[in-house]
């Protein structure tokens, strides 16, 4: 009877201290729950942070801003990677343009300041570890990470690029941002309209660029190219493996040769970058012979003064 009697005279405070009791233990394990859930991330932001460290196979891997002598570049050519990135790191920009290859500067990178707005400050905008991996020959696949452990961000975007080595006689260097190489080739072939001469080609991750010297023989101007479609302009590989240009990039002026004139002409194409295929022939199939009739007609599919160009290598 006391027990009742004590109940009913307190029962408001009794309720109050067990509701507060529920409260505090919610609060306990919602507290617990979000320390738990920050050391997972955190966990698993190490776990990352070290799977990339891992993926690195230089010396020093733990610290991607200790410099690499010239000698062990000389010794081990695949270093200068390594090097190149660590002067990125450590904000030695001039240093690491000097690693980068008479072709790559020509090509990409003229000068120390397009270097540095088009590529050093799209990519090293923060410290970057990194990691190689053999493609192709002399050619690595590259990717830039962020480090998570000073950043805290652990959503960053990986960068990916591919370096090429370059050596003559011991002097190292490096191609990179995906463009692999130089390659003279000096091809000629003439017919009664048209002299063309291949000079050379750089070779890119994802497509090959042709330089090429076309002499119009005729006294017409000539239309290398109707571009009334995108495949009349390829290459001939392996198999009989046909690579388009990209001629739907050039204007019609880029493709006119003038009569008796000669033309230096750059023709992408669609061909990713592998080591083992060849290219056997140059086709041109759609050429207009007087692109001044060409241009007065209004439905130019109907011009029928067309001729086509096939040139093995």
């Amino acid at each position: 009877m006391n027990i009742l009697k004590y109940y009913h005279e307190n029962r408001i405070g009794i309720w109050i201290t067990i509701i507060a009791i529920i409260i505090i233990i919610i609060a306990i394990q919602t507290i617990n729950g979000i320390i738990k859930n920050n050391n997972g991330v955190k966990s698993n932001n190490l776990s990352n942070q070290n799977d990339i460290i891992k993926e690195q196979d230089y010396k020093n891997n733990l610290n991607p801003n200790i410099l690499i002598s010239d000698t062990e570049v000389v010794k081990e050519k695949q270093l200068i990677i390594d090097q190149f990135i660590r002067y990125c790191n450590t904000g030695k920009i001039q240093k690491a343009y000097d690693l980068l290859s008479d072709n790559c500067k020509k090509q990409l990178f003229p000068t120390l300041e397009i270097f540095k707005q088009n590529y050093y400050n799209i990519n090293f905008q923060t410290t970057r570890l990194y990691s190689k991996e053999k493609f192709l020959e002399k050619t690595y696949k590259i990717k830039l990470y962020e480090d998570i452990l000073s950043t805290g961000n652990a959503n960053s975007k990986v960068i990916e690029d591919y370096y090429t080595i370059i050596n003559k006689d011991d002097n190292v260097k490096i191609n990179i941002s995906n463009y692999i190489n130089e390659i003279n080739l000096d091809k000629s072939m003439s017919n009664n309209k048209l002299k063309v001469n291949i000079v050379k080609k750089q070779v890119y991750k994802e497509y090959e660029e042709y330089e090429i010297n076309i002499t119009n023989l005729t006294y017409n101007d000539i239309l290398l190219d109707s571009q009334e479609t995108t495949k009349s302009i390829y290459l001939t590989g392996n198999k009989n493996v046909q690579y388009y240009s990209l001629s739907h990039e050039m204007s019609t002026n880029d493709l006119v040769v003038k009569s008796k004139g000669t033309k230096t002409i750059f023709i992408k194409f669609n061909k990713e970058y592998n080591s083992n295929s060849t290219i056997n022939s140059l086709n041109f199939t759609d050429i207009i012979e007087n692109n001044e009739e060409y241009q007065k007609i209004n439905k130019k599919s109907e011009y029928k003064n067309r001729s086509k160009f096939y040139m093995n290598f």
